[in-house]
C-alpha cells in the first residue's frame, strides 16, 4: 500500500483491508536482551533495513514502550561513526513533528 506523504491517506485505490499484516523476518544477528546497561529491555524484533535493526523495547526508567533503532556500524571508519552520531544529534534537535521520528536517547 502506498500513502500520501502529506496526509497519510491511501493512494491509487489501495484499501487497508487488502494488506495482510506480515510477521517480521528473523534478524541477521541475535536479538539482544537489552541496551544501555539494561535501561531498555528488548521485548521483540520489529524489522531490519539496510542500515538498522529495529526492536520494541521497554524503557525501565520511564515505564513505557519505545522503538530502538540499532545502527549497523560494521565497516564504518571513525569518520563514518562520527557522521552517524551527528545525524542522530541533529534529528534530536528537531523536536516533535508528525512526520519525523523523535530521537530521545543516543547510546
Amino acid at each position: 500500500m502506498r500513502f500520501c506523504g502529506n496526509c497519510a491517506a491511501p493512494l491509487s485505490g489501495d484499501s487497508p483491508a487488502s494488506i495482510a499484516p506480515t510477521k517480521p523476518e528473523r534478524p541477521s544477528t541475535p536479538v539482544p536482551a537489552s541496551f544501555a546497561a539494561g535501561h531498555y529491555r528488548v521485548k521483540r524484533f520489529l524489522g531490519e533495513g539496510s542500515r538498522k535493526w529495529v526492536y520494541l523495547a521497554r524503557d525501565s526508567k520511564l515505564d513505557r514502550d519505545v522503538a530502538i533503532a540499532a545502527i549497523k556500524t560494521e565497516g564504518l571508519d571513525q569518520a563514518g561513526l562520527a557522521r552517524v552520531r551527528r545525524e542522530a544529534q541533529a534529528m534530536g534537535r528537531l523536536g516533535s513533528h508528525p512526520f519525523i521520528v523523535t530521537v530521545f536517547d543516543l547510546v
